[in-house]
């Protein structure tokens, strides 16, 4: 399903400016570029997903992953701090936030391996609320009239405010109570395009994050202390996200 969504977004970022490219005819903002510092503020959408690590258990008879992740459009909105280091790079700070759901659902061969839980409590939710910091470097192809591709690329670290993570419930509680790490690290990399327009530069972006830690709390205080079929199943859960980001500077 990300892949999906990564390659429709993509076309759209890269294919669909250069339409409106061709009836450009003169060059907005021509000194925009020669200064040394901007601001500005992004809106989005984010789709959050899993790469799933399994263990023997999370896997059905027949090999294959015994836990689907279901993804939600979420919403993303920001602060922008650009500094020009040359012509071509710049280096960047994006503060903001992530609104996303996303929701696990496991096989019933998985369940029936926990006898001792019911084999319909078969679905988790996780909610998250994210405040995020990416450094990025940006790099800026040739501007052509009016448009100037890019690419761009950097860390990001994040703070989850909805991760659950020192909560005294779990799983065995409820639909809503998985748990996750609240402090988080991820790299990310993306493609965009430059627009001038007469009064601001307005860019769209198409960007993939991939977590690098473990987000996953197993079930029980202490954690792992109690062995069910929503964390005994996984071995490492790890977020991968698409953005699709509108900028405004």
């Amino acid at each position: 399903m990300t892949k999906k969504i990564l390659v429709f977004l993509l076309f759209t970022v890269v294919f669909a400016p250069s339409t409106f490219a061709q009836h450009t005819l003169s060059d907005n903002l021509p000194y925009y570029d020669a200064n040394r510092l901007h601001w500005g503020f992004y809106l989005g959408l984010n789709f959050y997903d899993f790469k799933l690590t399994p263990t023997s258990k999370g896997m059905t008879k027949s090999g294959a992953l015994g836990i689907t992740t279901k993804v939600s459009p979420g919403f993303s909105a920001g602060l922008i701090t650009d500094y020009k280091l040359n012509d071509y790079f710049n280096i960047r700070f994006e503060p903001g936030i992530d609104m996303s759901n996303r929701r696990l659902t496991y096989d019933k061969y998985i369940m029936s391996q926990y006898p001792s839980y019911d084999p319909k409590d078969s679905i988790r939710n996780i909610n998250s609320f994210y405040l995020n910091l990416p450094i990025l470097l940006k790099f800026g192809g040739k501007r052509r009239h009016n448009i100037r591709p890019y690419i761009i690329g950097g860390v990001n670290f994040s703070y989850d405010f909805r991760s659950n993570e020192n909560s005294s419930r779990d799983n065995t509680n409820g639909i809503d109570d998985f748990r996750m790490k609240t402090f988080n690290y991820s790299w990310q990399a993306g493609v965009g395009i430059d627009w001038y327009r007469k009064y601001h530069k307005f860019s769209t972006e198409i960007r993939g994050s991939f977590g690098i830690n473990d987000e996953l709390i197993k079930d029980g205080k202490p954690p792992g202390s109690e062995i069910t079929p929503w964390t005994d199943p996984i071995d490492k859960l790890q977020t991968r996200a698409v953005f699709f980001v509108l900028k405004f500077e």
